[in-house]
């Protein structure tokens, strides 16, 4: 299926692909295999709050409940924000290296109810305004989805060292 994409159609995926196409995807292409592997990089750093966190919600999954692989998938892709650590945001004036609650919030925002959706973007919005930054998805994360489990690289990718030590550390072959 991803043998078919052309350097051209990147930017065209890039822009219809939102969140739960990305569910979508982790969960139903990648293999077990990388769960367990996201899972298991994750162990070794359970000393991180936010990933204890999730964690604990994983071991607190019934295995015999219907929805069990899909919210495995859910937390396996929770954790990529995660491991994949904290940018730092240089803007002229100011240095801003997000939390990992607010990287975890830049990744996926969580709402309580549907009309908070739009109050929620607002704020985000107002905090990244002030740093240069988009609502666009964390770029190392798309980087990493790209290159680390599907092996594709198009000439608008730039390099980041930390997608490339996230993929040794889990012993991927790109």
């Amino acid at each position: 299926m991803f043998n078919d994409i052309t350097d051209g159609d990147i930017p065209q995926l890039l822009q219809q692909w939102g969140l739960p196409q990305y569910i979508d995807t982790f969960k139903v292409l990648i293999p077990i295999l990388v769960k367990s592997k996201i899972f298991k990089l994750a162990l070794s750093k359970s000393h991180v709050s936010e990933i204890k966190d999730i964690l604990e919600q994983l071991q607190l999954l019934n295995k015999d409940n219907e929805n069990y692989e899909e919210i495995e998938s859910i937390l396996a892709f929770m954790l990529l924000p995660l491991l994949l650590g904290n940018p730092t945001h240089k803007t002229k004036k100011q240095v801003w290296r997000p939390s990992k609650a607010e990287v975890m919030d830049g990744f996926i925002t969580h709402v309580m109810r549907p009309m908070d959706v739009q109050v929620a973007i607002a704020q985000r919005r107002e905090k990244y305004l002030k740093y240069n930054l988009t609502l666009q998805p964390r770029v190392c994360v798309w980087n990493f989805i790209q290159l680390g489990l599907y092996q594709l690289k198009t000439k608008w990718d730039k390099n980041y060292s930390t997608v490339n030590a996230f993929i040794t550390d889990l012993d991927f072959n790109p």
